[in-house]
């Protein structure tokens, strides 16, 4: 499968690379000049343009944005700023932490009635329980998510749940359920023009692809996703999709190949401070060298994600 091939489409990616960079630029510009409730919003503003492109930038302005809300007694502002930690921590690998401070910004969601951030505040607290390995609690926020989320008329945020339950039946080995939950997530976010949500969405079909052994469809649409998220600058999918490439090359014996994608997205995660995809980067660089033959290096990558796997739940 091939997309967002043609020249027009590309010009609308470069424009909304440029105007998201202007944003950040923009806002960090303000700050310096406002204060109270406003400047507690441009600070929870940076943080969530912060998420992928450097999550300890991010976890900085929300925490300054936790202590202005702190002091103003503002609740929703407060929990904004308790979920973008929870993310910045998501993405920089402690899980245990995130699921903390979701926790707390939920159970104030739920007090001042925040139906658009309850939903968001399960559909994180899902992810984590994913990343735990526990699926029936992950499946149970997820559809709780849905549901308000259908019931708001939440285009976005519908086609995120989907994707999200599409996610647990594919960590279940449902492949074909899984394939339908992301095709449904995926058909909404091309209606909604969601860019980032359609690279997800190709990215994930390309992992069920792999899993069912179909290489050249799941190359297909890994590198379409690619594509985009470079497009869009994000470097945590970059990050990601280049180890799930490079990982894909290692199945194909392409070594030459899975050496060069594996070497860009290490590079990445490594300068933002991914946890989770530098401990599987390594893991997949440990079975590139055992396939070689190369056991002693093998054995010092298995022990590099060793080490990183130990230190990403604290």
């Amino acid at each position: 499968m091939k997309i967002l091939k043609n020249l027009l489409i590309f010009v609308c990616f470069f424009s909304n690379i440029l105007w998201a960079g202007d944003i950040i630029d923009n806002l960090e510009a303000k700050l310096k000049t406002i204060s109270g409730k406003e400047k507690i919003n441009v600070l929870n503003a940076l943080a969530k343009a912060y998420y992928e492109k450097s999550p300890k930038k991010s976890m900085s302005y929300a925490e300054q944005a936790l202590e202005l809300a702190g002091k103003a007694d503002d609740q929703k502002d407060k929990a904004d700023a308790l979920h973008n930690i929870g993310v910045a921590c998501k993405y920089l690998g402690n899980y245990g932490k995130a699921l903390g401070y979701y926790l707390e910004s939920l159970k104030i969601r739920e007090n001042i009635g925040d139906e658009e951030g309850i939903a968001n505040s399960l559909h994180h607290i899902g992810n984590i329980y994913d990343y735990l390995k526990n699926y029936d609690q992950a499946l149970k926020y997820h559809q709780n998510a849905l549901k308000i989320r259908e019931e708001r008329g939440d285009k976005k945020g519908t086609a995120d749940s989907l994707h999200n339950i599409g996610v647990i039946c594919h960590q279940l080995n449902r492949y074909t359920k899984a394939l339908e939950y992301y095709q449904k997530g995926l058909k909404i976010r091309e209606e909604i023009s969601d860019k980032k949500g359609i690279a997800g969405s190709l990215n994930n079909i390309g992992v069920v692809y792999k899993h069912i052994i179909n290489y050249p469809e799941s190359l297909d649409y890994y590198l379409d996703a690619l594509k985009i998220f470079e497009e869009l600058g994000i470097q945590y999918e970059i990050a990601n999709i280049s180890n799930n490439i490079g990982e894909l090359y290692l199945k194909l014996n392409n070594y030459d190949r899975a050496f060069s994608y594996l070497g860009q997205g290490l590079k990445i995660a490594q300068r933002i401070e991914a946890k989770e995809l530098i401990r599987e980067n390594y893991a997949f660089h440990s079975d590139m060298h055992a396939a070689k033959g190369e056991y002693q290096k093998s054995l010092e990558y298995y022990k590099l994600s060793s080490q990183m796997k130990d230190r990403i739940f604290t």
